[in-house]
C-alpha cells in the first residue's frame, strides 16, 4: 500500500507544469512509470497536496482505459460520473501492472471517454466518502485535443491496434460478435458477404451503419445499434475487426418495419 501511495504521489508530483499545475485543462504528455502520454485532468481546486484527476490511457488491446487518482487515497465502491448532467455509473477495480495509475474505473468506458471530449464539466458524484466542493469537480477544457492525442496514438494509420487476444470468438475459434440487436417482431435471417462502405455516427465516433455486398441480394445498408452489455471493451474491438471494408462476413439480421425493409445487424462471424 505504500509503495502504491508513493507511486501515485511521484506521478502527481510531476504533473507539475500540465494538469496538476493549472487544474483547470487537460493535458497529454509523459509520466514517470505510464508508457505513452495519457490525458489528464484534474479538479478545480487541486494543489500540490490535494487533487482528485481522471486519467484515459491507451491499453494493451487498443481501448482507452479510464483511471481515477485522488489524494486521499481513493473511494469505496461505485459512483457516478455526471458530465454535463449525464451521468454513468461506475465501478472501481485495482489497476494492476503496467501503468502508474491506481484504480482502473469499470462501466460504459467508451461512451464516457466520447462525452468526455465533448462536453464541458464533470461531476463526481454518489461518492463514498463524499468529496469535498471543488475537488468532485473537473473542467474539460481541453479535454478533446488531450483525448484525441491518446486516440490517435492507440490507432495509428489504419485503425485501432488490437492484439488476437482482445477480440471475441465463437466455438470454431472465428473472430465473432453477436446480441447487436435489441430489436423485437422483427424477421431474422443469416446471409453471408462483403462488407462495404462503413459509416461512423455513434457514440464516440463508433459504427452505426455499413453498406453490405449481399451473395444474393447485392449491396444494401444495415444499420448498427451502439454497443451495450458486458465486456464493452473487447466487443468494440471485435465489431472494429469484423467490420472492415472489404472484410467477408457471415451475419444475422433484423428485418424492420413494413416489409422488413429497415435492416439491423445482429451478429458477424469471419470467413475466409
Amino acid at each position: 500500500m505504500r509503495a502504491l501511495v508513493a507511486t501515485t504521489i511521484s506521478l502527481l508530483v510531476c504533473l507539475s507544469g500540465s494538469a496538476l499545475a493549472n487544474s483547470r485543462g487537460w493535458d497529454s504528455s509523459s509520466y514517470p512509470g505510464e508508457p505513452g502520454q495519457p490525458a489528464v485532468g484534474c479538479s478545480v481546486s487541486t494543489n500540490d497536496d490535494f487533487w482528485t484527476c481522471l486519467a484515459v490511457r491507451c491499453e494493451k488491446d487498443g481501448a482507452l482505459g479510464l483511471y481515477f487518482l485522488n489524494s486521499d487515497g481513493g473511494l469505496n465502491g461505485s459512483f457516478s460520473i455526471a458530465i454535463d448532467g449525464e451521468a454513468f455509473r461506475v465501478g472501481q477495480q485495482p489497476a494492476g501492472e503496467g501503468t502508474a495509475f491506481p484504480t482502473r474505473l469499470t462501466g460504459d468506458v467508451a461512451s464516457i471517454v466520447a462525452r468526455l471530449k465533448t462536453g464541458r464539466q464533470v461531476r463526481l458524484v454518489d461518492t463514498s466518502p463524499p468529496l469535498n466542493e471543488g475537488f468532485d469537480t473537473i473542467p474539460l477544457r481541453g479535454s478533446s485535443r488531450a483525448i484525441g492525442a491518446v486516440e490517435a496514438a492507440c490507432a495509428p494509420a489504419g485503425g485501432t491496434p488490437v492484439s488476437a487476444g482482445a477480440l471475441l470468438r465463437n466455438a470454431a475459434g472465428k473472430v465473432s460478435i453477436g446480441d447487436l440487436s435489441r430489436a423485437r417482431d422483427c424477421a431474422f435471417a443469416e446471409t453471408t458477404g462483403v462488407v462495404g462502405k462503413v459509416r461512423r455516427g455513434g457514440p464516440g465516433g463508433g459504427i452505426d451503419g455499413m453498406t453490405f455486398v449481399d451473395d444474393r441480394f447485392g449491396s444494401g445498408f444495415i444499420n448498427v445499434e451502439p454497443l451495450s452489455g458486458p465486456d464493452l471493451q473487447a466487443r468494440r474491438a471485435t465489431l472494429e475487426h469484423l467490420l472492415k471494408a472489404g472484410r467477408r462476413l457471415s451475419i444475422g439480421v433484423h428485418g424492420c418495419g413494413a416489409g422488413g425493409r429497415v435492416e439491423e445487424l445482429v451478429s458477424a462471424t469471419e470467413r475466409p
